[in-house]
């Protein structure tokens, strides 16, 4: 299985980018990984930088790849779930991308936008 992760800017934190690298490093004993970065929008409203950035994340979503809103608002799985998530998604045969943003979050239009293209492909 395919999983791009698609994130907004780059991660300037040192000990934040060493964990993030670790985790990928870990990752990619069981999964193809690719990393994709999208530029920072520039905006006044909190609003605006979220549907600019969603727009940018959307656009890097290949046509048949299952987007994964990765939300504080949604569903929390513990360990156990999130591993049986995972491989129903393997067994699905389909590239996986989660878009990640910064503190402003994932605008509702996208995460509505990414959960339609996952029930149409």
């Amino acid at each position: 299985m395919q999983l791009d992760v698609i994130a907004v800017g780059r991660v300037r934190d040192s000990a934040m980018r060493s964990a993030c690298d670790e985790y990928l490093t870990r990752t990619r004993r069981y999964l193809k990984v690719g990393e994709h970065e999208v530029p920072a929008a520039r905006a006044r409203r909190p609003a605006d930088v979220r549907k600019l950035e969603g727009e940018r994340l959307l656009a890097q979503i290949p046509v048949k790849a299952r987007g994964v809103a990765l939300t504080r608002k949604g569903k929390a799985l513990d360990s156990a779930a999130f591993a049986e998530r995972m491989s129903a998604w393997k067994r699905d045969a389909r590239a996986l991308s989660w878009p990640i943003t910064d503190g402003n979050g994932i605008s509702h239009f996208i995460a509505m936008a990414i959960t339609s293209a996952n029930c149409r492909s």
